[in-house]
């Protein structure tokens, strides 16, 4: 065998062998990457929570003072106008609240869809590295064998 069968032959290897390195790195890359948009989507879960809550606070602290606006005047917390103005302030309140953990909900939903995606982008990369990499040493074993016949021993091709 010659030197430059020799060479055929190594270059398919260092070929199929780099292409399995790129494609386990790029892999690894979008699972990581996956990983930190699962820790994403459950921030934006507990910040749209805490928003919420900071809000319900917030409403409670409106209807407090709008009662006590109400005693103060001396037309009374429970008259019906007061009463009607604090309902829709709480329905208000709630209404943005929900709106907030919905907003939260939808992020995080959407982050891990694309979690998932990206561990999906991650085993096809992985599988076109091995497709890949058996072209490359194909090809390199194609190379080599054009110039490796007498290493198999003779040939008995018939064309025609």
């Amino acid at each position: 065998m010659s030197g430059i069968e020799l060479l055929g032959l190594a270059g398919g290897v260092l070929s199929a062998g780099g292409t399995l390195l790129g494609a386990s790195a790029k892999a690894e890359s979008d699972r990581a990457e996956a990983e930190l948009l699962n820790r994403k989507a459950e921030n934006e879960r507990a910040y749209s929570q805490r928003e919420a809550i900071r809000k319900a606070h917030e409403t409670a602290r409106v209807l407090s003072r709008q009662q006590a606006l109400a005693a103060n005047s001396g037309g009374g917390a429970t008259d019906p106008t007061v009463v009607d103005l604090m309902a829709g302030a709480a329905g208000q309140g709630a209404l943005q609240g929900q709106t907030i953990l919905a907003q939260g909900e939808e992020q995080g939903a959407m982050d891990d869809y694309k979690a998932s995606y990206k561990r999906y982008a991650a085993d096809q990369t992985e599988m076109a590295g091995w497709i890949g990499a058996g072209s490359s040493f194909l090809s390199g074993y194609s190379g080599w064998s054009k110039f490796g016949k007498d290493f198999f021993g003779p040939r008995n091709y018939r064309y025609g």
